[in-house]
């Protein structure tokens, strides 16, 4: 059997909501890139949060393979702690990391001149990079990207890209977007249409 995230038959409401998934089925191939697409509205965020576990199904399962249990996340809001600085951001997520892996994670993303500033300190789009790095730097098997490139430019949306291809080799990268050029920026192999 490949190694799969099989989603089995879920059904989720928000309370006093119409459903958003009702008897829900689909398989994602690990160790690949998938998108995941969908008018909005549709629950794309929903399903990355429901695969998160973030949320929970009120019906059905989601079932992974025994070495996909680590997850990492980039949320549609980037989610700092407002009160700590880019580099102490980074730490919490993994403590094993070094101030020189930290340093080189920074310059790849152009951010090696913001390491001591905390978030609100820095632009929207450094702000986000700052997140990306952040779930680039956990210990995981699955990324999960909510809209992983808001508010980045063409020139630096394409350097985050080959950083985050360079950090998901033999991973499970799960990608929504609205935009078609971010998937194929990440290579996305496969697409899942909810």
């Amino acid at each position: 059997m490949p190694d799969i995230i099989s989603i089995q038959n879920i059904s989720f409401s928000y309370p006093e909501k119409a459903p958003i998934f009702s008897h829900f089925s689909t398989a994602i191939h690990t160790k690949t890139a998938t998108a995941l697409t969908a008018p909005s509205g549709a629950g794309k965020t929903t399903l990355l949060h429901l695969i998160a576990g973030l949320l929970k199904p009120q019906e059905g399962q989601i079932l992974f393979p025994p070495s996909h249990h680590k997850i990492s996340m980039v949320f549609q809001e980037n989610r700092l702690i407002p009160s700590a600085s880019i580099v102490k951001n980074i730490k919490l997520v993994n403590k094993k990391l070094s101030d020189s892996e930290i340093c080189t994670l920074l310059k790849q993303a152009e951010l090696e001149n913001y390491a001591t500033y905390k978030p609100g300190s820095l632009s929207g789009g450094e702000q986000r990079r700052a997140a990306i790095l952040r779930a680039l730097a956990a210990d995981f098997s699955i990324l999960l990207l909510d809209e992983p490139f808001t508010g980045l430019d063409v020139t630096i949306k394409e350097k985050i890209s080959q950083l985050i291809k360079q950090n998901t080799i033999d991973k499970t990268l799960i990608l929504v977007t609205h935009n078609p050029d971010d998937i194929e920026l990440l290579k996305c192999k496969t697409a899942v249409q909810l």
